[in-house]
């Protein structure tokens, strides 16, 4: 959906999409042929990666809880540059795992970063002047 926005629209714009997703991988127990996910992305001046942190800060605690632990980790995603992951806490055990069904402490959802220089530039977009943010809200995994 980026390329089709950020070619006919010039900045600065927000965008929110949802949509079905079908990726291109291995089917097993964890990874479906679709999921839904919800993809938002802004180009602006002066657009840094500490407002998609709390971008992604506020949406997560709005709609889980205020009290739900959020963490973020470098990742690497070829259409973004830095990448994070963020993991989400768990909302039943407070982060301390679950042993007897042997479930984590959290999830990872939220793959996010700031858009690709490069992709960008594909757009004819400014990148010496605008700043963007990719926000990917990952929805559910079953058909």
């Amino acid at each position: 959906m980026q390329g089709r926005v950020m070619s006919t629209t010039k900045p600065p714009f927000k965008v929110l999409v949802p949509g079905k997703n079908f990726p291109y991988e291995q089917v097993d127990a964890s990874h479906g042929f679709e999921f839904w996910q919800v993809e938002g992305f802004v180009v602006d001046e002066n657009i840094h990666l500490t407002d998609l942190f709390g971008t992604i800060d506020y949406v997560l605690k709005e709609l889980f809880s205020k009290e739900i632990k959020i963490r973020f980790a470098t990742t690497n995603f070829p259409f973004v540059e830095p990448g994070v992951d963020t993991y989400l806490g768990c909302t039943i055990c407070n982060g301390k795992g679950v042993r007897s069904v042997n479930i984590p402490a959290g999830a990872r959802l939220c793959p996010a970063g700031m858009i690709h220089p490069n992709v960008l530039k594909e757009a004819r977009i400014d990148t010496k002047t605008l700043g963007a943010d990719l926000l990917l809200l990952l929805g559910s995994h079953e058909s």
